[in-house]
């Protein structure tokens, strides 16, 4: 009796003990916890402690969060609570650097008049009901500002990043400058075609946020621009003078990054900014000179890191080797344009070569070239031809010699570039028959003359990051964009945008903010049922692709037995056709026979992998409780008969 009196005894000072302890952690520190999470989804990154120590100056932050207008919205209070929780470590990071305040802006209140002066966005959450403001104003010491309008549960990925970044704008106003030199109507446009407005690309909305964005005049490019990184997308028809620009820029440490594609498929749609195929790239001089060659009439099809496309009618799903995920495997995430990537996706993408000698031109020593971003070894090269008007993805696999080494999408170009020009080239005179009247011609020259600026042969250290594909940078290739209360919306699916805004922050010489930018998916994928369902797929083409070709020779011997036969007699079978239709209808029916067979195994492999997960699930909670029970039960046994 006395023995089960103190075990009771110790039972209850151990859970007192634990509840205490509970309580006593809890007062001290209340947001101390442990992340599990394979990628710190939970915890502030080295690049948040890195800004947060270079602030200047004390920041306010002022959290307006609507608590009793979403009183019934659980999901939202939910992500409203993990924001909360967020700034909370933000708080306790910064100390004295960051004050943290939090208002519930109730409708017609002073509170919301200063939510409204900041700027934020009040949303109506439901019909009828009042705006719900959920947003975060920062003020520093010296009296500069920054605002998140509104904190979307969709961008949740993206959180750190957001807050930390106003930290960075509130405490650098000045935003560095963006040079961008294009043709494309990457800020928006008209559409020729179907006489519709065009949208800007969601991937210069988010840069406006990191940079100060100057859209180049390429015909009025005569000295090198002023600005901190240089932007070209698919830099086509520029003249001479543009291009030498564009050379001392870089020979005189300038960054630059540029994309240019053999086949920009969205070009595609839009004649007007279809580059001619069989011209040479405007900057091939300066990539000669680098000793950098993107071929002008391939593009890759990759079958490891093919996109499942859907291709319509009663078609199953298919992987489209011109359309590819490029994975982290894939990826050298040791340099920070490439660093907390998931997949980046890529069309009829073209690629990257490097020698010592590019077509003839020897490359400069002191230049050091470095893949960023590669195709698997499953790879082909086919001609950009092949991916006009395609509307079967499997033909790219007809006939694609598989190359044993992967090829280069992305690289990076550094160190001390030397002029491919050996002096300026003359000005390029626009004379009256080239456009100008007399008037204008009169006008022109009352301006005062230009000053060219000194030719540099050779300059300091410079970097240039190359990227043989433009669809990367569309919309339809990395985000989902919706309009929500007048409101562009971004949902990223790939991480496209990241990669863009990692390497022209990199070039600004920013790279604290290049850590956080994408801390993972929030979502896992599947990988073991994404593995059996692209073996099932391969075996599924492969099957398809054998009854297309035997549909084809049937048909074939048909038009060749009917030529055969008379005018009279061509509506008639013979027994030789009948033979064949037969012997096709037997073989049609076994092949679909077999195909059902593999969705059938496809289906059976997932099946069974699902029910050994729930078994593990279900089974592995009370086995470890019993496994305790009975270690708990020998303990005391043991311990009875030592006191006995």
């Amino acid at each position: 009796m006395e023995l089960r009196k103190k075990s009771l005894l110790s039972l209850f000072s151990i859970v007192t003990a634990f509840i205490v302890g509970l309580l006593v952690l809890q007062s001290s520190s209340k947001y101390v916890r442990l992340d599990l999470t394979e990628q710190g989804l939970f915890s502030l990154s080295e690049g948040t402690h890195n800004i947060i120590g270079q602030l200047n100056s004390p920041v306010k932050l002022t959290f307006f969060y609507s608590d009793k207008a979403t009183a019934d919205l659980v999901q939202f209070r939910a992500y409203a609570q993990r924001v909360k929780d967020l700034l909370q470590e933000y708080s306790n990071l910064g100390k004295d650097r960051i004050q943290l305040n939090i208002i519930d802006p109730e409708p017609f209140s002073e509170d919301e008049d200063l939510a409204v002066e900041f700027g934020l966005q009040g949303v109506p959450v439901q019909a009828g009901g009042e705006d719900a403001y959920f947003g975060l104003a920062a003020v520093s010491s010296d009296g500069n500002k920054a605002i998140i309008p509104f904190f979307q549960p969709s961008r949740e990925s993206f959180l750190e990043y957001e807050i930390t970044q106003l930290l960075y704008r509130v405490n650098r106003p000045n935003l560095p400058t963006l040079g961008v030199v294009t043709y494309l109507d990457v800020a928006g446009g008209y559409n020729m075609r179907t006489g519709q407005p065009t949208k800007s690309w969601m991937v210069f909305d988010q840069l406006e946020s990191l940079f100060q964005i100057e859209y180049l005049d390429i015909d009025t490019l005569v000295n090198p621009p002023n600005v901190d990184v240089l932007l070209m997308v698919q830099p086509d028809q520029l003249p001479n003078q543009a291009i030498y620009a564009i050379d001392q820029f870089i020979v005189k440490g300038g960054h630059a990054v540029i994309f240019q594609d053999p086949y920009f498929e969205m070009g595609a749609m839009n004649p007007m900014s279809m580059r001619n195929p069989e011209a040479a790239w405007s900057l091939e001089p300066l990539y000669k000179h680098w000793g950098v060659d993107i071929p002008n009439q391939q593009a890759v099809v990759d079958k490891a890191l093919a996109m499942v496309v859907s291709v319509g009618g009663n078609r199953p799903p298919m992987r489209h080797g011109g359309l590819i995920s490029v994975e982290p495997d894939w990826m050298n995430t040791q340099d920070v344009a490439a660093s907390n990537l998931e997949k980046v996706t890529f069309a009829a993408s073209g690629y990257l070569k490097h020698s010592n000698e590019s077509r003839g031109v020897q490359q400069p020593s002191s230049l050091t070239f470095e893949p960023l971003i590669t195709t698997s070894n499953q790879v082909g090269l086919k001609p950009i031809t092949a991916f006009k008007g395609l509307k079967d993805p499997s033909v790219l696999y007809e006939e694609l010699e598989a190359s044993d080494q992967p090829f280069v999408l992305a690289a990076r170009l550094f160190g001390t570039f030397t002029s491919s020009f050996e002096r300026r080239p003359d000005p390029e005179k626009v004379s009256e028959e080239e456009g100008l009247d007399s008037a204008e011609a009169d006008e022109s020259k009352e301006k005062e003359p230009i000053v060219y600026d000194e030719h540099v042969a050779e300059g300091t250290e410079a970097q240039v990051l190359l990227v043989a594909d433009v669809d990367v940078l569309t919309d339809r290739m990395w985000v989902e964009v919706q309009e929500i209360f007048g409101q562009r919306v971004a949902a990223p699916w790939a991480d496209n945008g990241a990669f863009v805004a990692n390497a022209l922050e990199n070039m600004s010489g920013n790279t604290d903010l290049i850590s956080i930018r994408s801390r993972g998916q929030y979502t896992r994928p599947f990988l073991v049922v994404e593995a059996l369902q692209q073996r099932a797929e391969e075996r599924f083409l492969e099957n398809e692709r054998r009854l297309r070709e035997q549909l084809n020779e049937t048909e074939a011997q048909l038009v060749a037995l009917q030529g055969q036969q008379g005018e009279a007699e061509s509506l008639v079978l013979t027994p030789e056709q009948k033979a064949a239709l037969e012997a096709f209808q037997q073989e049609k029916v076994k092949i679909r026979k077999e195909l059902r067979e593999v969705r059938r195994e496809l289906d059976k492999d997932i099946d069974e992998l699902h029910q050994r997960l729930k078994l593990i699930n279900i089974s592995s909670m009370p086995i470890v409780v019993t496994i305790l029970m009975l270690f708990t039960a020998f303990f005391r046994r043991r311990r009875r008969g030592m006191i006995q």
